[in-house]
């Protein structure tokens, strides 16, 4: 059999948005924590806190191996990204019931709509100063993470609006973010 390039093993991601128990396995085994992008900031602080705070293995858990995803939109202005998301679909995370913890108090799902997400923290959308500050916002809050997975490819936008918030994201976002050091 072919051996893996990368030793001992490939690193591992594994799904953190259910269980404590979860988490507290990826830092034992040394596995990569994966934050779902439904989780609200207050859940990713208490999740990255049991992660750190679980025995860890070979590997040490470190708050730079942690994986937030989060929904980023970006273009020229807050007003133009906004116009292009508000009737976005947000589809089976509020059909399933993931993002009902957003939910204000007798709040439907009706409600759980792209512009109350980003009112919510649970989505960034607007200029790339904006999306920065949000994310950035987001970072301090929970403590710091490692790497930011971006939700961003479903049909939210045109293929040419798609392309162009990433690029946006890409030149003028990720490198500011890029700075922040989770471990420090």
């Amino acid at each position: 059999l072919p051996q893996p390039l990368t030793k001992p093993r490939p690193e591992v991601g594994i799904a953190c948005s259910r269980s404590d128990e979860t988490l507290q396995m990826a830092a034992a085994k040394g596995f990569l924590p994966l934050v779902h992008f439904t989780s609200s900031p207050p859940q990713i602080k208490q999740m990255l806190d049991i992660y750190m705070g679980a025995d860890s293995g070979d590997i040490p858990a470190r708050r730079s191996r942690t994986r937030v995803a989060r929904v980023a939109y970006v273009a020229e202005s807050d007003e133009q990204a906004v116009m292009e998301m508000e009737n976005a679909v947000l589809g089976s995370p509020v059909t399933s019931g993931r993002l009902d913890h957003y939910l204000p108090e007798n709040g439907t799902r009706d409600d759980l709509t792209m512009t109350n997400l980003v009112k919510w923290d649970g989505a960034y959308i607007g200029s790339p100063d904006t999306v920065y500050e949000g994310l950035k916002n987001l970072y301090d809050e929970v403590g710091g993470f490692g790497t930011l997975l971006l939700i961003s490819g479903r049909d939210w936008g045109t293929w040419e609006q798609r392309m162009r918030s990433w690029t946006l994201f890409m030149e003028e976002v990720a490198p500011r973010l890029a700075k922040l050091d989770a471990d420090r």
